[in-house]
């Protein structure tokens, strides 16, 4: 899978994630994995702290950082709402444009 859409597809799970509960980098790196989203460690570390940065996430006060957990901020929710907005249109254009191509091909 091309290493930007990994990336994107990785920060909509994180967000998904951590509007559940608090996250932290073995956790995120165990679900990817389970998703066939695999990351190294040191990626994940780092898309955590590029997402907080962006203020999507906070970490928790007095986290060390070996397992610093993250918390979903209002704007990082905001963020989500909009991924899901973009996910539900792009599963219903992938179902209906599988189903146009075959009918197209029927039709040959």
């Amino acid at each position: 899978m091309n290493r930007a859409i990994l990336l994107v597809a990785s920060q909509a799970y994180v967000l998904q994630y951590a509007s559940r509960d608090p996250v932290y980098g073995q956790l995120v790196l165990g679900k990817l994995r389970r998703r066939g989203l695999c990351l190294s460690s040191r990626t994940v570390r780092a898309l955590l702290d590029a997402m907080a940065k962006k203020g999507w996430l906070r970490a928790k006060p007095g986290d060390r950082a070996a397992k610093r957990e993250y918390l979903l901020t209002g704007k990082g929710a905001r963020e989500l709402v909009a991924v899901r907005r973009i996910v539900a249109d792009l599963h219903w254009e992938i179902g209906h444009g599988a189903q146009h191509s075959l009918m197209h091909a029927n039709h040959r």
